[in-house]
């Protein structure tokens, strides 16, 4: 490979790795704060007796706070699309560097006990459909009023919780699909 193609393929190799570097941060942090917003939220708001007509705007909180979680859960689906991209990205530029002598950040063999359920894409699908699931627990208690019945307000949302892991999981499987058909160049 000749000198000025190697710059030019380590410069590009140093952009992914930054972008890489940059989406990750951002989605530990808000993978971080999520839970614990959310918590201290629900905390306050169910920690209070209510009267029926306050229990009401329970609804219309627990409604808020899950579509607010969604749509930060379908940005995270987002960032795990884009870091898969970028990993795939980084292990042709690696190959291409390194010529198989060393592995690099990419393409170096992630050794897990429990591999595939240990990492950024299992917490991601196991906390955002979690704090879904407790925003609806909220909406939930709103409901049922001063008939509090948390057996059924729980039900609710262990349900929630497990639709969005299971749809959450469905699109990164689509995603790593289409990242394996459609080959960079």
């Amino acid at each position: 490979m000749s000198e000025i193609r190697t710059d030019a393929v380590k410069a590009i190799y140093e952009q992914v790795c930054a972008a890489h570097n940059e989406i990750s941060e951002f989605r530990a942090k808000l993978l971080a704060l999520l839970p614990i917003a959310s918590g201290t939220g629900i905390f306050l708001l169910l920690s209070e007796k209510f009267t029926t007509a306050a229990a009401t705007h329970l609804i219309a909180v627990g409604m808020f706070g899950a579509f607010i979680t969604l749509g930060l859960f379908l940005y995270e689906l987002r960032g795990i699309h884009r870091c898969h991209a970028l990993r795939e990205c980084g292990k042709i530029l690696e190959r291409e560097l390194l010529n198989e002598k060393c592995t690099g950040v990419f393409t170096a063999e992630r050794a897990s006990v429990l591999k595939g359920f240990v990492g950024v894409t299992w917490a991601a699908l196991i906390v955002y459909p979690t704090v879904i699931g407790a925003w609806s627990y909220v909406a939930s208690a709103g409901m049922m009023g001063n008939n509090v019945n948390t057996q059924v307000e729980l039900i609710v949302s262990i349900g929630v919780v497990l639709i969005f892991m299971f749809v959450g999981k469905i699109v990164i499987n689509l995603q790593k699909k289409q990242l394996h058909t459609a080959p960079l160049q």
